[in-house]
């Protein structure tokens, strides 16, 4: 918690810490690291405010390619069988999606709207278009395209620095 100590004391604790969870604990086999990483994560997150935008651009792109490797695999099996079990394909896909969204990665992610900075909307944007062309899985893309959306409309300055890439980032989303 930032107001418990100084400027220089959490940020550099934000440094040590959110790479672990970003690079360690998030990719873990472990459920209940993952678990406790995704946890910490919002925590911070919450708390951190704008000592948050230097890590958005890394925390962005990991939070929404895991939106899908984290999504349980029991909704990939149910949405490849769904002829199987008698569900329609177009409903489980709204469920995903909907699960997605209101997931603790969502969340998160929400929070690094409104804490990014132009600098960070600058360093993010190469990344973004990393995890639009070689993300998989509907809730990456969702999450990709919610993610762009709410940054293009954020006021000055980081939503011009979105908007002008928006629309092929956007287009990159839906030819996959």
């Amino acid at each position: 918690d930032p107001s418990q100590s100084d400027a220089a004391s959490s940020e550099k604790v934000l440094g040590l810490v959110l790479p672990l969870l970003l690079e360690e604990g998030i990719g873990q086999a472990a459920a209940e690291v993952r678990v406790a990483s995704v946890q910490q994560l919002v925590k911070i997150t919450k708390h951190a405010g704008a000592k948050l935008a230097p890590h958005i651009p890394e925390m962005a792109s990991v939070l929404l390619e895991s939106l899908s490797s984290l999504e349980p695999q029991m909704n990939t099996y149910l949405q490849l069988n769904a002829d199987k079990y008698h569900v329609s394909g177009e409903a489980l896909e709204r469920a995903r999606v909907s699960a997605s969204r209101n997931s603790p990665l969502a969340e998160t992610l929400d929070l690094c709207v409104r804490h990014m900075t132009e600098e960070a909307a600058d360093a993010l944007m190469p990344r973004l278009t990393a995890v639009v062309r070689q993300g998989v899985g509907l809730p990456t893309r969702c999450g990709c395209a919610r993610f762009i959306g709410q940054l293009a409309v954020t006021p000055r300055p980081v939503g011009p620095v979105v908007r002008k890439p928006s629309s092929k980032l956007l287009t990159g989303v839906g030819a996959a």
